[in-house]
């Protein structure tokens, strides 16, 4: 394998009661380690006070205050859901993001959320149509917004007139974004307009071959000098000395996944669920094991999935901050030499 770089993504999930300035200073101390083991990416998902109770409702600010604590990695998002935002403001966020970290914005963004988080911001959830024409409208005036030149937009959705706005990202601001992606419409809309594809864990990976194969077929009409490829696929992972010190030490945190999975339903199943630690990992495909054992994993990823950023998400409930720390260190210092 080769052509590919490393993201880590954290959802900065925690129990309401915990401080959430803890949260942050925890999950800095991963993205500080990620920095200095070569990892590319560091993304954070955006959720409102729903079933995730995520600590983040604003990733791009988290990305800012991480932007003084690290050198070299990219910071961004996993996704920010543009459809709660004004796309102006959004896209003044991330220029400002660009300017501060120096160039290493690494944005993932997405047309849905939650019917509840719509509901926290007064907003009635779109339908399928108008959630993708309003998402094409909110990227065509990203690009103007970054620009920095006068413009007026008369949209079905939007309505304004701009002097021309500040800051102004660095240049090759597209080539730093991402769609994360569920449909094969807004797979095929990313690769016609040359941004990246993110892939998430919770489709089966003939759904995600499919968004694949139609991200990589509009990649091929693009025009020529378009940026090449990008797709990241995402690989939940944890990693120790031996297979049975990672089962072991994960256990507690699959019995946290299976629960909150029957409590939502996102696995989609209601059936007995395996008794052996590996066959509960290999089901809710999560890489669980020695350096050989996620290597082997991933490189069988790879054969449906033809990644160029793996993006793994070490830090579960049930692992302690050490657990999550050593787990990274092993993954840059055994596994990803061997994917090489």
């Amino acid at each position: 394998m080769s052509g590919f770089d490393c993201a880590i993504t954290d959802h900065v999930e925690a129990p309401r009661e915990r401080p959430s300035w803890e949260v942050y200073d925890e999950i800095g101390r991963q993205v500080e380690l990620a920095d200095r083991l070569g990892f590319e990416h560091a993304w954070f998902g955006e959720h409102h006070g729903h079933a995730h109770v995520g600590h983040v409702p604003h990733p791009i600010a988290y990305c800012i205050h991480l932007a003084a604590r690290t050198r070299r990695i990219h910071l961004g998002a996993s996704v920010v859901c543009v459809g709660l935002h004004h796309p102006v403001g959004m896209a003044e966020q991330i220029a400002m993001l660009d300017v501060i970290s120096g160039d290493r914005t690494s944005i993932g963004v997405g047309s849905g959320s939650t019917s509840v988080e719509f509901a926290a911001y007064g907003l009635s959830v779109p339908s399928p149509e108008e959630r993708r024409a309003r998402f094409q409208e909110i990227l065509a005036i990203f690009d103007l917004v970054w620009s920095g030149e006068p413009f007026a937009w008369r949209g079905a959705y939007y309505q304004f007139e701009s002097p021309g706005l500040l800051p102004r990202p660095l240049p090759g601001m597209r080539e730093r974004l991402w769609i994360g992606a569920n449909s094969v419409d807004s797979a095929t809309m990313a690769g016609l307009h040359g941004y990246g594809l993110q892939l998430s864990n919770m489709r089966t990976l003939e759904e995600l071959a499919r968004l694949s194969d139609a991200y990589l077929g509009a990649r091929s009409q693009a025009s020529a000098g378009a940026p090449p490829p990008r797709i990241a696929a995402s690989a939940p992972l944890y990693v120790a000395e031996t297979d049975a010190q990672a089962r072991a030490e994960f256990a507690p945190a699959l019995d946290i996944i299976e629960r909150e999975n029957r409590r939502t339903r996102v696995d989609g199943t209601t059936g007995a669920l395996p008794a052996e630690t590996r066959d509960r990992a290999e089901s809710l495909r999560f890489a669980v094991g020695s350096p050989e054992t996620v290597c082997a994993a991933l490189v069988e990823l790879r054969r449906t999935l033809p990644y160029t950023t793996i993006n793994v998400r070490p830090r579960w409930a049930g692992t302690s901050a050490a657990q999550v720390e050593r787990s990274l260190s092993l993954f840059a210092r055994e596994v990803r030499p061997r994917l090489v």
